[in-house]
């Protein structure tokens, strides 16, 4: 996606601008990532303790009455939206620090051609 951006005409206060930009985003995802690996451990055991309760590796959810049906889908959602949350947030910060660096590198030449 940064490949086919073309810095050269863009302003210096602008680069800056955009890298302060980037560098929160990454801070913001790493602050992120942190929190969702913490709950991590908990959701996701739990999902298989539940499974392990209600008939093992014979689990059906068709067996489950109202109340355990509710409460199935709330722990499987929360843990697989927390993997997921999880996976999303790496690929931020690994786009994020892409994007630092073409700014860098960009900020860095427009100072050479302004001396």
């Amino acid at each position: 996606m940064m490949k086919n951006f073309n810095f050269e005409n863009e302003p210096v206060d602008v680069l800056r601008f955009e890298l302060e930009n980037a560098m929160a985003n990454h801070k913001m995802a790493k602050q992120n990532l942190k929190l969702v690996k913490d709950q991590i451990p908990y959701l996701v055991p739990m999902k298989q303790a539940f499974i392990d309760n209600h008939g093992g590796e014979d689990f059906d959810t068709a067996n489950l009455d109202r109340q355990e049906a509710q409460l199935w889908i709330r722990i499987s959602d929360g843990a697989d939206s927390l993997v997921a949350e999880k996976y999303l947030l790496e690929a931020k910060i690994k786009h994020a620090n892409k994007v630092i660096k073409a700014y860098s590198k960009a900020i860095k030449k427009a100072g050479e051609y302004q001396c």
